[in-house]
């Protein structure tokens, strides 16, 4: 998703340079006007170059660095000792560049997070404010504690899913790579038998596209190129991107494994933003900018809306029709009950375990499917070469 430079006043007057991740200029204007804020410029940023040229950190280096910070300020150690400990410990030279610029602010008399801010997108959002309030309550080892373990459950969840797609991944290449040996290989090989006869439709099918992949395959490649841009490109506009978000959340299987996920994500964060004491505009704010989904990230801006407004996060999220309907009554309950943030971690909790479940069924599904498909695309090959033969038989006898 883009990142924005802006230069904006709040209403005490005060100028404020930040960045912001959006989906366009106008979400940016618009979230700012929401929050009483005057605009004065909004320019794309980079976001391999940001802040400082520092560059945004991987999710496993925003693990080790919330690990290892919680780890030497619990065992009392001053925070910017702490820093130089672990600038010093670290191999990974990204992080200890990111470490020396920590240091040098910490060092000048600045605070950890707008030291943080300071980089531009080199933290996570979230990981800024919840650091912001650990400063302000004290507490900043446990709340790195917390953090450290929340990006590792993310991480976690990450790499299931990137796991659970390398067999499909194989699989699809692997039919691709037999589809293409057959048509090439195989399927010219009985071209001469079948030269003096009229050939069934199927068969002719295959003998063209045979044809096609040997004579026009730069042409072939070209047009799959282009059809990669042209749809990278038309779906990294805010209109389309807000279409194709909105819909795959309707697909029969997918969508509910996304929804569970997504709905474990926003428990889980605003839990802990709530928890620490912010303000719950600014938590949604935040978890918003946690899930990838734009539909979702908007229909949470309007659940915002609807609370300045006099309304219950519950009643919110209910008519957003986002997350899953178990979600939004446990929030009903905890806001009945006044322990709202409790019931959200414990329900951040359940749903991870739920998209865990998801997953695997996803992926044992996924593995018949696929054999399906692939037995069924060489059966189709299979026959389209077997009828001709049956055809010349019929005609010897």
């Amino acid at each position: 998703m883009p990142n924005y430079a802006y230069k904006a006043r709040d209403a005490a007057g005060k100028m404020i340079n930040s960045r912001m991740e959006a989906a366009s200029r106008a979400e940016v204007a618009a979230k700012l006007r929401a929050e009483d804020k005057f605009v004065i410029e909004i320019k794309e940023a980079s976001s391999t170059n940001s802040g400082r040229g520092v560059g945004k950190l991987k999710g496993i280096q925003v693990v080790n660095f919330c690990t290892q910070l919680a780890s030497t300020l619990s065992a009392g150690i001053v925070l910017v000792r702490a820093i130089d400990i672990l600038m010093t410990a670290t191999d990974d030279k990204k992080l200890k560049n990111v470490l020396r610029e920590l240091y040098e602010g910490v060092q000048k008399g600045q605070s950890l997070s707008q030291t943080m801010k300071d980089l531009g997108d080199t933290f996570p959002n979230l990981l800024v404010h919840m650091v912001e309030s650990g400063e302000a309550s004290g507490n900043i080892d446990e709340i790195m504690g917390k953090m450290s373990r929340h990006y590792e459950q993310e991480q976690k969840l990450n790499s299931k899913i990137k796991s659970a797609m390398i067999y499909p991944i194989i699989l699809s290449i692997l039919s691709v790579a037999v589809v293409i040996f057959m048509l090439t290989v195989i399927l010219p090989s009985f071209a001469s038998t079948f030269e003096d006869m009229v050939m069934p439709l199927p068969t002719r099918i295959l003998m063209g596209a045979g044809d096609f992949l040997k004579t026009k395959w730069l042409l072939l490649i070209i047009i799959i190129v282009a059809l990669v841009v042209g749809w990278r490109y038309l779906f990294s506009l805010p209109g389309p991107r807000l279409w194709l978000d909105r819909n795959v959340l309707r697909l029969p299987i997918v969508g509910k494994l996304l929804r569970t996920i997504f709905t474990s994500r926003f428990a889980s964060t605003f839990a802990m933003l709530y928890s620490s004491g912010i303000s719950m505009l600014t938590c949604i704010d935040i978890s918003a900018k946690v899930i990838s989904n734009t539909y979702i990230r908007q229909e949470l801006f309007t659940v915002a809306d609807k609370i300045k407004a006099g309304g219950m996060l519950s009643t919110g999220l209910r008519e957003a029709g986002c997350f899953n309907h178990i979600f939004n009554a446990m929030v009903l309950v905890g806001e009945e009950s006044g322990s709202l943030d409790d019931v959200l971690e414990r329900t951040g909790a359940y749903f991870q375990n739920e998209a865990d479940v998801a997953l695997s069924n996803l992926v044992a599904m996924l593995e018949p499917i696929m054999i399906i498909v692939l037995g069924g695309i060489i059966g189709f090959i299979v026959i389209s070469i077997v009828m001709p033969m049956f055809g010349m038989y019929s005609q010897i006898k």
